[in-house]
C-alpha cells in the first residue's frame, strides 16, 4: 500500500488544481461579460424627462481613456514647458560663454601682435673701483 503522506500530498495538489481551474474559469466568465457589456443591473430610475439612461461600460470606457489622454498630453505640454525654459538658460549661459571666449581670444591676438620685448643685451656689471 503506499505511503500516507504520499496520499495526502496528491489529495492536496489534485485540491490545488482543481481550486486554480475553478478560479481561472470564474476570471474568464467575468471577462466575459464585462466584454459584452454586461454590467450589474443600474439602480431603478423612474421613467420621465429627466431620467438619464446610465453609461454603458463602453462609455465609460471611452471617457477613461479620453481622462488619461488628456492627462499625458498636459504633462507632455508641461514637460516641454520645463525643457524650453532650461533651454533658454542654456542659451545664455553659452552667449555669456562666447562673450568671454571673444574677449580672452582679443586678448591674445593683442599680445601675440604686439612687437616682441628684446630682450636685453650684455648686462653690464658694475666695475670695481681700479686700485690706486
Amino acid at each position: 500500500m503506499a505511503d500516507p503522506g504520499v496520499l495526502l500530498s496528491a489529495v492536496l495538489c489534485a485540491g490545488g488544481l482543481l481550486t486554480a481551474w475553478w478560479a481561472l474559469s470564474e476570471l474568464g466568465r467575468a471577462k466575459k461579460e464585462n466584454f459584452n457589456g454586461q454590467a450589474p443591473a443600474p439602480a431603478q430610475v423612474s421613467p420621465g424627462p429627466t431620467a438619464v439612461a446610465p453609461p454603458s461600460n463602453l462609455e465609460f470606457e471611452i471617457r477613461r481613456i479620453v481622462e488619461t489622454l488628456k492627462t499625458f498630453e498636459l504633462t507632455h505640454v508641461e514637460a516641454l514647458r520645463l525643457l524650453g525654459a532650461r533651454l533658454d538658460t542654456l542659451e545664455d549661459e553659452l552667449a555669456g560663454i562666447s562673450g568671454n571666449l571673444k574677449i580672452r581670444v582679443e586678448t591674445l591676438e593683442k599680445t601675440l601682435s604686439a612687437p616682441p620685448v628684446q630682450p636685453p643685451s650684455k648686462i653690464e656689471k658694475p666695475q670695481p673701483p681700479p686700485f690706486v
